[in-house]
């Protein structure tokens, strides 16, 4: 829709306007060798209903619905701004003036008409022939409020009457100082649209309830509005059922000024992005799919127990470990192709150490070269396939528990070969030094480590040295205070657990008497929920997580194993 209101020559020529419609797709995107133009609203490009551009803009209009003469709840805005070489209109860039109800001039009702009203002037500073103008309309209370509909202005110095046949859309612009903008605003127009999921995650094949609300430009529930529903997933196939994913497609609101539509799950692991649409509004809210589920993966080459294992750039490293003695082997597990890479050897072979990335840089910290006690400490660079020596840790001890908070590295318990060890310590790589922080509340080795939230939990263990008698106990470490709290049990005991976090959510896989247990442990709610069991039962394993997915790796004391196991929450 084209409205081009004459620019003056010199100040006392006279100046006209002309309408012309045009697609959407004519809408001015990028500056052009002529322009394109368009119009919004009830009539035209099937716009916002319920709202009309009124003579002289256009040719009169029909309709049928009750104005809404509430104009201070509406408070409607009236904006002007240059889109001739930029379509991105209502930034302070483009933005020449914005009317509004308490303006100079201001927007006014006229129940006459009736209609909402303001006069704008084509001669004020910053408007140039030539241009394109767009104006735009938006109106609502707070939280309800949107744009209507827009119309593009074409200032131009060809003076005389036009009309577009097709339409009957005709300005005649007498002095070409003002252009009355005249508009209608109906009452049951939407003015705000929300999507809700009943749950925020649901299983495999599951089901879950999406419910939209729709409310009116006055903040109120709107009946009878129909909302659109589609789905798109994340894969793009498998999350959602292949064959009704959605139940019904569309709906129509109630008194609430609610619909629902329910969301059925496929047989993949993923994110579902739910999204409702109605008369130009639309809202979405996200599903994640959860598996709960195991997969076996390729085995590792080297079978081993007491080893390390950490992620660096989705790439799992198996460091280490033991199987008839200590083992200084590395492996690299990439899962986007279930295979296994031999890496350059940890310096020295051991057993038993904590591991922790930080920097994209792997560290190994203490462990057990069969009967000697370790308190080297060595760093891996994936980059360079290079290991380097780093400062010794004060305490040599093995069965140690590992986390980073903030690229500081925190050596938890162990044993020291003259009983178990409570001792935390502190390694920060940009100094290469140590840091002795607050014991432990219980001692004790082989104990599992996961960090969520910036806090550090110390999972279960072993109560006697060099021994594997498992305990429940779960403690909390804040780097921030430098304190330990206790928190509720394991409901399984298990010494030797695989812990790793996935969203927040840390879990405690396996471990002596653990088994194949799956404890998945929720820090905000301090409460501990038994997942799928890991089909292999082990102890001693190691634990990694890589784009959401949990890898339970070897495990054993001895011979040791070399299974694989990769867990979809």
């Amino acid at each position: 829709m084209i409205l081009s209101p004459s620019w003056r020559i010199a100040r006392f020529l006279p100046a006209l306007l002309i309408l012309n419609g045009c697609s959407s797709s004519d809408r001015p995107t990028a500056p052009r060798s002529r322009p394109e133009f368009a119009i919004s609203d009830a009539v035209h490009e099937a716009g916002t209903r319920g709202f009309y551009f009124l003579p002289p803009m256009v040719a009169q209009p029909t309709f049928s619905g009750t104005f809404d003469a509430d104009i201070a709840t509406l408070h409607p805005a009236i904006a002007i701004c240059d889109v001739t070489n930029d379509a991105n209109c209502g930034t302070s860039t483009t933005t020449l003036i914005v009317f509004t109800t308490s303006s100079t001039p201001a927007i006014t009702v006229d129940l006459t008409t009736p209609q909402y009203q303001v006069n704008w002037n084509t001669q004020a500073a910053g408007f140039v022939a030539g241009h394109t103008y767009r104006v735009h309309v938006t109106a609502g209370a707070s939280g309800a409020r949107r744009e209507l509909g827009f119309a593009d202005v074409l200032l131009t110095t060809t003076p005389g009457q036009a009309k577009f046949l097709q339409t009957g859309d005709i300005i005649v612009l007498q002095d070409g100082r003002t252009l009355p903008i005249h508009v209608r605003i109906e009452t049951g127009i939407p003015g705000s649209l929300t999507v809700s999921a009943a749950s925020a995650s649901v299983a495999q094949g599951g089901t879950d309830l999406i419910t939209a609300t729709v409310r009116d430009l006055h903040s109120a529930a709107l009946a009878g509005a129909t909302v659109a529903w589609s789905v798109t997933t994340t894969p793009a196939t498998g999350v959602a059922d292949a064959t009704q994913p959605l139940t019904p497609t569309s709906g129509t609101t109630g008194t609430t000024g609610t619909t629902s539509t329910t969301f059925k799950a496929g047989a993949t692991s993923g994110t579902a992005v739910l999204a409702a649409a109605n008369a130009g509004l639309s809202a979405a809210t996200s599903v994640t799919v959860a598996c709960n589920c195991w997969i076996t993966k390729s085995p590792m080459p080297t079978p081993r127990g007491q080893l390390g294992v950490a992620v660096i750039n989705g790439i799992l490293y198996a460091v280490g470990g033991y199987n008839g003695g200590p083992l200084s082997t590395v492996e690299a597990y990439d899962p986007t192709t279930d295979t296994w890479t031999t890496k350059a050897s940890m310096p020295t072979a051991r057993s038993g150490f904590a591991v922790g990335v930080i920097n994209g840089i792997l560290y190994a910290a203490a462990g057990t070269q069969g009967g000697s006690l370790k308190d080297v400490v060595e760093a891996y660079d994936p980059t360079t396939d290079t290991w380097t020596t780093k400062t010794r840790a004060p305490t040599a001890r093995f069965g140690v528990g590992g986390g980073v908070v903030n690229g500081i590295l925190y050596v938890v318990g162990g044993d020291g070969f003259g009983g178990l060890v409570p001792t935390v310590e502190a390694y920060d790589p940009s100094t290469d030094t140590w840091t002795e922080k607050a014991s432990m509340p219980t001692p004790r080795s082989q104990v599992g480590v996961g960090v969520a939230n910036g806090i550090l939990y110390a999972v279960g263990g072993s109560s006697v040295g060099n021994a594997l008698v498992p305990l429940s106990v779960v403690e909390a470490y804040d780097p921030a205070t430098d304190t330990w709290t206790t928190k509720t049990s394991l409901p399984v005991a298990s010494a030797g657990p695989g812990v790793g976090v996935v969203n927040g959510i840390l879990y405690a896989v396996g471990g002596f008497s653990g088994g194949s247990t799956n404890q998945a442990y929720d820090s905000n709610a301090d409460t501990w929920t038994m997942k799928a069991s890991m089909p292999t039962s082990r102890y001693l394993l190691g634990v990694g997580v890589a784009n959401g997915i949990l890898f339970a790796v070897g495990g054993g004391d001895p011979p040791g194993v070399s299974t694989l196991e990769a867990y979809q929450p």
